[in-house]
């Protein structure tokens, strides 16, 4: 996990390895990884992208496989003081790094393990510790070792679902029905201790007895009580690649942080592989599992897709178990060459395999008070350790978190960062050896060989060149300075500190390892670009930003083939219109793979730099953009537009022509109509292509005709009424005279 920073279990150690693989729970990664201990801290509902990068890839024909995001916040989680993993009966001992509890652990161990699971030719315990990757039942912190292997898991557990990425989308629905988020488990108690472990299904709960002779009850627990996680298919990684997927940027995924209030929690992700040569599931819609240990003593026979019978794929080794020989020739070598036999590599315990990083503590904190509901609020860092290329392996060298940060005028940034002083003293890198340290600087312009661009009203204006390595001067009117924040700021985040200036400071040394900025607003347009001047060091390494400040609000998703629904909000309140929201829906089927999807709203007035006809335009513009493989969408994508269109007129979705050029001397852009229905004040059209749209309005004659007959029928009836309503009255007054009156 490159963001947050997985721990790979290190704690403060020096060592390129990590010191102890047991410390909190089974990665099953490469010791090398990880990054030394450093806490953070987040508002609920600011935003997150959490990042990983997977050696084994996803999304290819190589394997199935999925990501299980996860969360858990506990007032006793904490990161410990030393490196030794946490003895089994120490819960209370600050010392030691913990995360689940001990009584989860020991729960763990008094239950029976899932005798319907593969196990191959693993030789396992008989508890929920012992599992095919871990059948000698080693402990690894509190963690449940069948828990760790398999999702959804069937007991309780203190884990909250985030999301689940995963190359089979069509299991999307089953993962998010039996998600403990929103489907309670059961659990067999009893009144006294029993003897033996504690059986997993109802059946076998109310037919064993305890100490003193009553059977067990099978019992609800509730569910987490928490939306189910977000499901979505995978973009392509490759194997044998420990690096970045389509596009140039790692595996992420966007995480609003939730508002559960703690100092005390921890991410982590589970990255599950399943080689294709056993049916993992039952079905490619189920999250059963495919085939049954009972069936066969834990073997699976793969000769019948051979046309072998059980006997002959034992003789030929075609079944799954440790390094097979396995006879591909049969006879066709003749009977003088003897049997002929190639090994292959095949480890049981590694053939379906789950890895998994974990964060160290972070605390997420209330916004009450500070912020306000809808206020959006955006977490930048930095990733990646001390080092060059090589030493840093398989983590990075430093770079800003995101790198690249589109937001709306409005919105708050968050800079915080944390690292080590206890890296390799021997890694490369600038400042104190062993240290991270990390600034920021807004990058100075390059006034030289540019290429004239066209002033327009809303053009954005861009400070610094990222091609550039020197930080701009800090300049008295903020208007000129990085994201047009005040000279106090500034001063902050170059020295990370405001107080005090002594010390070695011309690279950083006598700062500390952490900092934090809280959370501020950002009101200037512009694309910023900003540089640490510590770690920057060109052909090297590069240490970059950009954060681009816009009147435009966007939502970027990865949609795959079980579809999806990507909305977008109204950017400001200085939208023209009525778009307070757009959204676009993608059905199930549409796509093959994964592609990331945008949907922007921008303000009407935007077009005023453009060479088209917004006169009957009732909406922002809506912007509908696709990843790199994506030139049509499927004829089932439908876009939604909000607008402030007339009850009379008719509401009609239009794309631009040819795309919008921002050049007024350009040929005049034109709309193309598209089919569309309306919903109250939403318009609503099936979309074919990426580009930009707008709801327009058109007067409807046959309604306002019909309005017109109404009403002269209205007013001709209402004439009528008065008439004869006068008529009666003049003929009472004439009989109330004829008597006298």
């Amino acid at each position: 996990m490159q963001w947050p920073r997985g721990s790979n279990n290190r704690l403060i150690g020096t060592n390129r390895d990590r010191d102890n693989a047991q410390r909190l729970f089974d990665s099953q990664n490469n010791a090398r990884g990880g990054f030394n201990l450093g806490n953070t801290y987040y508002y609920a509902g600011s935003k997150m992208q959490i990042d990983w990068t997977a050696q084994h890839g996803c999304g290819n024909a190589i394997n199935d496989c999925e990501f299980i995001i996860q969360y858990m916040c506990d007032a006793k989680l904490r990161d410990g003081s030393q490196e030794g993993r946490i003895p089994e009966d120490a819960d209370g001992n600050m010392s030691f790094g913990r995360q689940e509890s001990a009584e989860y652990y020991k729960d763990c161990k008094r239950h029976s393990r899932n005798k319907g699971l593969y196990t191959a030719d693993q030789n396992l315990g008989q508890s929920a510790t012992s599992t095919r990757q871990n059948a000698g039942a080693t402990r690894y912190g509190y963690e449940c070792a069948e828990e760790k292997d398999y999702y959804p898991y069937w007991r309780s557990t203190p884990w909250i679902d985030v999301a689940v990425i995963t190359s089979q989308p069509s299991r999307c629905a089953a993962y998010q029905e039996a998600s403990e988020n929103v489907s309670p488990r059961w659990n067999c108690t009893f009144q006294s201790p029993v003897n033996g472990l504690i059986p997993i299904t109802r059946e076998a709960c109310e037919t064993t007895l305890d100490e003193t002779g009553v059977v067990g009850n099978w019992t609800l627990i509730p569910a987490h009580h928490k939306p189910a996680p977000q499901c979505q298919q995978t973009l392509f990684t490759r194997e044998n690649h420990l690096g970045n997927a389509v596009g140039g940027y790692p595996l992420s995924f966007n995480w609003t942080i939730p508002n559960d209030v703690s100092e005390n929690c921890a991410l982590r992700i589970r990255y599950n592989i399943t080689t294709k040569d056993f049916p993992g599931w039952s079905n490619p819609q189920s999250v059963e599992a495919g085939w049954d240990v009972s069936n066969n003593a834990g073997y699976f026979d793969q000769g019948e897709d051979y046309g072998l019978t059980q006997a002959e794929a034992k003789e030929r080794g075609y079944l799954v178990e440790g390094n097979p020989d396995v006879d591909i020739f049969g006879s066709i070598l003749g009977t003088n060459a003897g049997k002929v036999e190639l090994q292959l590599n095949v480890n049981t315990n590694q053939y379906f395999r789950t890895f998994q990083d974990r964060s160290h503590r972070f605390a997420i904190r209330s916004r009450v008070g500070l912020f306000k509901d809808d206020d959006v609020i955006v977490n930048i860092g930095v990733r990646g350790k001390r080092g060059n290329i090589v030493q840093t392996y398989p983590a990075t060298e430093y770079d800003f978190h995101p790198s690249k940060v589109d937001i709306t005028s409005g919105d708050y940034v968050h800079f915080q960062w944390t690292g080590s002083n206890a890296n390799p003293n021997n890694n490369d890198g600038q400042g104190r050896a062993g240290s991270d340290r990390s600034n920021v600087c807004g990058l100075r312009p390059i006034t030289f060989n540019q290429i004239p661009t066209l002033p327009t009203e809303t053009a954005l204006k861009t400070f610094g060149a990222q091609a550039g390595n020197y930080p701009s001067l800090i300049n008295n009117d903020p208007l000129q300075n990085f994201l047009g924040w005040d000279n106090q700021t500034l001063v902050k985040l170059a020295l990370l500190t405001t107080v005090e200036y002594g010390g070695d400071m011309e690279e950083l040394d006598d700062a500390g390892t952490y900092f934090d900025m809280p959370p501020k607003q950002v009101s200037r347009l512009g694309i910023f670009n900003y540089v640490s001047t510590r770690n920057n060091n060109f052909s090297n390494r590069s240490q970059k930003g950009q954060i681009t400040v816009d009147v435009s609000r966007t939502t970027t998703q990865n949609l795959g083939a079980n579809g999806g629904v990507i909305q977008a909000f109204k950017a400001s309140s200085s939208s023209t219109f009525n778009t307070n929201h757009a959204e676009l829906r993608v059905n199930e089927g549409a796509f093959n793979a994964a592609a990331a999807m945008s949907l922007t709203i921008t303000p009407l007035y935007v077009l005023n730099d453009y060479n088209v006809d917004t006169g009957d335009v009732v909406s922002d513009v809506v912007f509908v953009s696709a990843g790199l493989a994506v030139s049509q969408l499927p004829g089932s994508a439908e876009l939604r537009i909000d607008n402030n269109g007339s009850p009379v007129s008719d509401l009609t979705i239009s794309r631009a022509n040819d795309g919008l050029v921002q050049d007024p001397t350009a040929a005049k852009t034109t709309w193309t109509d598209i089919k569309t229905k309306t919903t109250g004040s939403i318009a609503y059209a099936t979309i074919t292509e990426p580009g930009a749209y707008v709801v327009r309005s058109k007067i409807n004659v046959g309604i306002i005709i019909g309005i017109i007959i109404g009403c002269i029928v209205f007013i001709s009836a209402a004439v009528c009424l008065i008439l004869f309503c006068k008529k009666r009255a003049d003929s009472n007054a004439i009989k109330l005279a004829g008597v006298g009156v």
